[in-house]
């Protein structure tokens, strides 16, 4: 049993941490820096203390607490991390003054330790919360590809518009040639043997383009595209950069899923029973919402990742808005945003669901929100009850 109890409040710079016992009388506080020196100044601190003895308890601040995180489970500490929207519920329940500073926050967060030990689950260095920051770079790295891919259509629909519309431009096929010939004036000065060279370069064995080299030098000739050697360069540029990011893409994804393999598979499996969730976005819910058992229910899931509904109240009129509250994280809510829509094309029972809302006059945003939520509903009833989806789990009440 836990007789002490430190709650640390973290930002970017610095955090502020309050020590208390089990009578809840403050033994230290203090505010440090985010660096090695003021860590081991804690980690002296808590020295003299049983480390059986002591739950410290962090709140989730984006990426800000891993270091520290990472620092005191290495010392082999009782470590949680918890979420803000638990923190800021038990700040209501209590009786402190309304006066928002960071040390009080600390205060709060080592009595939400104290008063809620039995149930809080410690961390782990296998947990999914340390290859959080590959999993947000992921996606970071995702929306530079797709911006990047709008470029590249941009440039080759000024540069050659009939190679766009009649081929996969983003097939290493199309890309190669595109790389030795941006132009249809380029691909004119290349020899059809060249041309299916290039086309050929990077295919498995056996395998060949879509379009014959013929094709394109006919597609090249008839061209309406413009001569613009600076354009030309540009798209040269975007492509060396899709390339090179694609390949980052590539080992962040293989990393993550060797990580969820090897410390997360059991959850990885129950929500990829879901039909359109894949082991990626699958990973970056469970990397978001840390354990389940931190959640006491699916509301409170839905009001983390900010799909509940917007609520306008003015006086005693209360008007509930056909927009989504966006309050929650926001990595969650594209994540689910992403599930959901591949849950309305591959999964029948959360397609018919999609129907039935857009058959009741919800738009399609509406109508995919609907199933985002409903879909947090039946992972939150999976992966409490350690089950597989069947069908029925559609069933729960909206």
């Amino acid at each position: 049993m836990y007789q002490y109890f430190l709650g640390i409040d973290i930002s970017k710079d610095s955090f502020d941490f309050c020590f208390i016992d089990s009578n809840e009388k403050l033994l230290d506080k203090n505010h440090y820096l985010m660096s090695y020196e003021d860590f081991t100044n804690l980690g002296d601190i808590l020295s003299s203390f049983s480390k059986d003895e002591i739950l410290i308890c962090i709140e989730a601040t984006g990426i800000y607490h891993l270091n520290l995180l990472s620092f005191l489970l290495e010392l082999n500490f009782n470590v949680c991390v918890i979420n803000p929207l638990f923190v800021n519920a038990f700040t209501k329940s209590i009786t402190i003054r309304k006066t928002k500073t960071d040390s009080k926050d600390a205060y709060t967060i080592s009595l939400f330790a104290k008063r809620n030990s039995s149930t809080l689950r410690l961390s782990k260095l296998s947990d999914l919360e340390t290859i959080k920051p590959i999993i947000r770079e992921k996606e970071k790295l995702t929306n530079q590809i797709s911006a990047i891919k709008t470029d590249i259509k941009a440039l080759v629909n000024q540069l050659f518009p009939e190679f766009l519309k009649n081929t996969n431009i983003f097939s290493k096929s199309s890309l190669n040639l595109l790389l030795q010939a941006p132009s249809k004036q380029a691909i004119r000065n290349l020899k059809e043997k060249k041309i299916a060279s290039l086309l050929n370069k990077d295919n498995q064995r056996g395998a060949k383009a879509k379009i014959s080299a013929n094709d394109i030098l006919l597609l090249a000739q008839n061209s309406i595209g413009i001569n613009n050697p600076s354009l030309e360069k540009i798209l040269i540029s975007k492509i060396k950069q899709l390339e090179f990011l694609q390949i980052q893409l590539d080992e962040y994804i293989k990393i993550i899923e060797e990580f969820v393999d090897e410390h997360h598979n059991d959850d990885i499996e129950i929500l990829t029973s879901i039909a359109g969730v894949g082991k990626d976005s699958a990973s970056s819910f469970l990397a978001e919402i840390g354990n389940i058992k931190n959640f006491e229910s699916p509301k409170q899931i839905i009001a983390f990742a900010g799909t509940d509904p917007a609520i306008y109240q003015s006086g005693s009129s209360v008007n509930i808005r056909g927009s989504i509250s966006k309050r929650g994280n926001s990595h969650l809510r594209r994540t689910i945003w992403h599930m959901a829509r591949a849950a309305t094309v591959w999964n029948e029972t959360l397609k018919s669901y999609y129907d039935k809302k857009r058959n009741e006059g919800k738009t399609f945003k509406q109508s995919v929100i609907a199933v985002a939520n409903k879909l947090i509903r039946i992972i939150f009833k999976m992966l409490k009850n350690n089950t597989k989806f069947e069908s029925n789990h559609t069933n729960l009440a909206i």
